[in-house]
């Protein structure tokens, strides 16, 4: 079969050295189901003690801190692979679709607005059940544990505000397909949510600038970042949130 030629010519994942018991280039190949049967079956019984529940497809949300809401994904990938991804959705923080102003309220609509990803560490579901089921393991050790330092140094909105703001200049995780679209929004809000109205507005402005949105849009989006600055300091959300993290 083709499947049997192209494992013979396909060189194993690098996880593949740290597993010398398991030879990769035997096993069936997996059905959609099947993989992801594998990957709830590692993954959810990991996240469960933490509080999270699987509100989509290998998409876990802890929202009992809302309004930041912990996240935690198994991202699929082309040439047969995974990818972790982790971080915060944010209930005060606007999604843009198709210039309509869009609100993740709730544990089955959060999206991640400040993310981070296990980068190269991913696993393959090219070799048959045992293999995936042991690099999905071995991968969910990994980035639960990075996960964990991600949202304790988030648990502040100061915090949060410093992490969101390093992954844009770092440009960590620039391939993510939101960091172009959501994390400006995140950072902006952020912004306005540690008190610097002035600054979040002027986010804004290069925000409207560079994406030419129209002015009934942009005048939503100003009032709502005034919104979330007078919560700060008038009622709502407490000055000093801390996310109650269950480690």
């Amino acid at each position: 079969m083709l499947v049997d030629v192209l494992r013979r010519f396909r060189r194993p994942p690098s996880s593949a050295a740290a597993t010398p018991e398991l030879d990769p280039p035997k096993g069936a190949p997996l059905s959609a189901a099947e993989r992801d049967a594998i990957v709830v079956s590692v993954v959810a019984p990991r996240l469960k003690p933490l509080g999270f529940v699987e509100v989509a497809p290998r998409f876990w949300v802890d929202g009992s801190a809302a309004p930041a809401r912990r996240v935690f994904e198994i991202g699929l990938l082309k040439g047969a692979s995974m990818i972790a991804r982790w971080g915060f959705s944010l209930d005060f923080a606007p999604h843009l679709s198709r210039r309509r102003i869009a609100w993740r309220r709730s544990n089955r609509a959060a999206q991640l607005d400040v993310c981070l990803d296990s980068g190269r560490d991913r696993a393959s579901f090219f070799y048959g059940a045992e293999w995936w089921s042991r690099d999905m393991g071995r991968l969910a050790d990994t980035a639960i544990g990075q996960a964990q330092e991600t949202w304790q140094r988030g648990s502040t909105w100061p915090g949060m505000f410093d992490l969101a703001r390093e992954i844009r200049e770092r440009e960590i995780n620039s391939m993510f397909v939101g960091f172009r679209t959501q994390l400006p929004l995140a950072v902006m809000f952020l912004t306005a949510k540690v008190g610097d109205l002035a600054q979040a507005r002027a986010e804004l402005d290069a925000y409207v600038r560079e994406r030419e949105l129209p002015d009934a849009v942009a005048a939503k989006l100003a009032k709502r970042l005034d919104e979330v600055a007078g919560a700060r300091t008038g009622g709502g959300a407490p000055t000093d949130w801390v996310c109650e993290l269950s480690l």
